[in-house]
């Protein structure tokens, strides 16, 4: 099964590393098999693993997205409080290209209904690269659904603090 596969990948990899040989104790190869049996998250992520040589995640381009209070839901003349509003995104990305705006509601993503950003970010990060997120979405009391595609999130270059 997945065991043989991913143990002599680990194995190529710790000698590549300079590592000769490596434990890993029964009970946990059994428990890294039932996790890859039972959950398509983790399949994904060894799928990836093996195939690319690290996890990939989906992104619609960079967003900044809110809950829903009712405050804002009376502004933005939404009849309740389900969704997310988006606050802030990045010129050119795909949801932008795609037509989706900051102040529009997003109520669903492929027809689950959100009911928080971190879920909202679960579900584009785990969504295939190269397929379609349809969004509907709450724009001036109107609702459309937008087809945005899902392209690879790109590793954001991380700032180096400067020492004083």
């Amino acid at each position: 099964g997945i065991i043989n596969t991913l143990g002599l990948s680990i194995h190529e990899r710790m000698r590549e590393l300079g590592g000769s040989r490596f434990i890993i104790k029964p009970s946990t190869l059994a428990a890294v098999d039932d996790l890859y049996d039972a959950s398509p998250n983790f399949t994904a992520v060894v799928d990836d693993l093996k195939k690319y040589g690290q996890v990939r995640r989906g992104s619609i381009g960079y967003l900044e997205v809110s809950p829903l209070t009712s405050r804002l839901a009376e502004e933005l003349r939404a009849p309740k409080v389900d969704g997310i509003v988006v606050t802030r995104m990045m010129r050119g990305s795909p949801a932008m290209r795609a037509g989706l705006q900051p102040g529009d509601v997003i109520l669903s993503v492929n027809g689950t209904t959100i009911a928080d950003p971190s879920q909202f970010i679960r579900i584009i990060s785990d969504s295939e690269i190269g397929s379609t997120a349809r969004l509907e979405v709450l724009r001036d009391g109107s609702r459309s659904t937008l087809r945005i595609p899902i392209e690879a999130q790109q590793q954001r270059p991380v700032q180096r603090q400067r020492q004083r």
